[in-house]
């Protein structure tokens, strides 16, 4: 399996979270951003919510989803509390490809419980909030790479997936959640 190189670095000197242009494009931190957690974990399983989430044979999972593995980058970013959760959602949307294929997005109430969202989607409490400040959505970039190692012609399909998640907790902190899956075609 192929997992292209998707990294996102931050640098002491710098407040830039850059991506490998191999995927076509890369994201910058908010100027006045804090990355709270990060991580860069490989083969990664990741279900991607197609919908809200709902209780089902007493577990919490999303009415719709796919399950798909590989390279997972995962950012979760505080901002300053006078920022409005559209504002900040709108400044890491913007920075994708405009051929990325929108396969869900929801705000507010439609998103169903932000504490589904937060604990049981992305496992990182910080992002519990308030139901009426969140705003969700996954994309799909799709990339191919060509590989000159093997013959000139050979191509390897990869497709990353980007999921963006804002939300404002009860205590006015801003947070937005960057997941950045890179997985070669074919992985499910």
């Amino acid at each position: 399996m192929y997992v292209s190189a998707l990294f996102f670095s931050q640098s002491v000197f710098s407040n830039e979270v850059s991506a490998s242009k191999e995927q076509g494009f890369a994201f910058s931190l908010h100027p006045q951003a804090q990355i709270f957690s990060q991580s860069n974990m490989l083969n990664t399983d990741y279900i991607i919510a197609l919908d809200k989430y709902k209780k089902t044979d007493d577990r919490w999972m999303p009415e719709k989803w796919q399950r798909e593995s590989g390279q997972l980058l995962r950012y979760t970013i505080e901002m300053p509390r006078d920022y409005r959760e559209e504002e900040v959602f709108d400044y890491y949307r913007q920075q994708l490809p405009a051929s990325s294929e929108l396969l869900f997005s929801c705000a507010g109430r439609q998103c169903g419980e932000s504490n589904n969202w937060a604990n049981d989607h992305f496992g990182v409490k910080q992002l519990y909030g308030t139901n009426a400040s969140q705003i969700f959505s996954v994309y799909r970039v799709a990339s191919i790479i060509t590989s000159a190692t093997v013959t000139a012609s050979t191509t390897t399909g990869s497709e990353t997936y980007v999921t963006i998640y804002t939300v404002r907790r009860g205590n006015r902190r801003l947070y937005t959640q960057l997941d950045i899956l890179s997985a070669a075609i074919g992985s499910q």
